[in-house]
């Protein structure tokens, strides 16, 4: 429900056929989702999951990493992860700070 959510609904199946470390982090990711109102720390923690290289910012890089990690072919290649983080980079600057991450999740929910 969650990906369909996010207009991957495709990729539900793929979230739950892959390894240990990727099924946690989509257990936690629809925990946080499904509750209305997710806290600050909430936020913050799942932001640190996604900002592997801790700038602060998710990077089209930071964001590969992840889907790699998780399988996720889509994400396999940076210009999709570009693409991706376009839709919610409301400055420009081709990376996702915490304010749009909390700005995209509170659209989701």
């Amino acid at each position: 429900m969650i990906l369909k959510r996010l207009g991957l609904g495709s990729l539900e199946g793929d979230f739950q056929s892959n390894s240990c470390k990727g099924s946690m982090i989509l257990e936690e990711s629809n925990v946080l989702l499904e509750e209305k109102h997710a806290s600050m720390e909430e936020l913050l923690q799942a932001f640190a999951v996604f900002d592997e290289d801790r700038d602060g910012l998710l990077s089209p890089e930071d964001l590969q990493s992840i889907m790699r990690k998780l399988d996720i072919k889509e994400g396999m290649r940076i210009e999709e992860c570009c693409r991706m983080i376009r839709v919610y980079d409301e400055d420009g600057d081709d990376r996702i700070s915490f304010y749009e991450f909390r700005r995209m999740f509170a659209n989701v929910v």
